[in-house]
């Protein structure tokens, strides 16, 4: 039901699966709520929330054709992309990004590099390694609830959501 890898396929060793870029809009969740922000919604999710997902399309296979929903793009593409826009916040959403972390590390770097603020919109299930903090990544974390149909030994990590309040995120 996930949107996985190839099989033996490392994360980030061949870019990003990507479902959408978009901007000229504003961020809409945590403490940036309300700036101007470009968005890079990338593809794949470890969850399946139902009903009320509202980016099944990132993952649910028996809905979704996702070789039409998602591309492969490089660092670089998505970089260039987002560094030739005016906004100074770039949100890194999904799906869950943190699946293709090693990709989303050298991402964060470019993109601060780049004079953007970077914020990663995760479900709290995959733990933030250290480049992504260094890099000066800020993280909304949506620890998702009962009604999404999920488990909770699925959906809830208190392992990751410690670590992630220990990192001052």
């Amino acid at each position: 039901m996930t949107a996985a890898l190839a099989p033996g396929e490392e994360a980030g060793t061949r870019g990003l699966w990507i479902a959408d870029t978009f901007a000229d809009t504003v961020q809409g969740e945590g403490p940036s709520t309300g700036v101007p922000a470009l968005f890079i919604r990338t593809s794949g999710c470890n969850l399946a929330c139902r009903p009320w997902c509202d980016t099944p399309y990132t993952w649910d296979r028996a809905r979704f054709d996702l070789s039409r929903e998602r591309r492969r793009m490089s660092v670089e593409e998505v970089a260039d992309w987002a560094l030739e826009r005016p906004e100074r916040l770039a949100v890194i959403t999904g799906g869950e990004p943190l699946m293709q972390q090693k990709a989303i590390v050298a991402l964060a770097w470019r993109l601060s590099a780049g004079g953007k603020r970077v914020e990663i919109e995760t479900n709290g299930t995959y733990p933030p390694c250290r480049e992504l903090v260094d890099a000066g990544v800020h993280f909304n974390v949506s620890p998702k609830l009962g009604n999404s149909g999920m488990p909770a030994g699925r959906r809830i990590r208190d392992d990751v959501l410690k670590k992630t309040s220990h990192l001052g995120l």
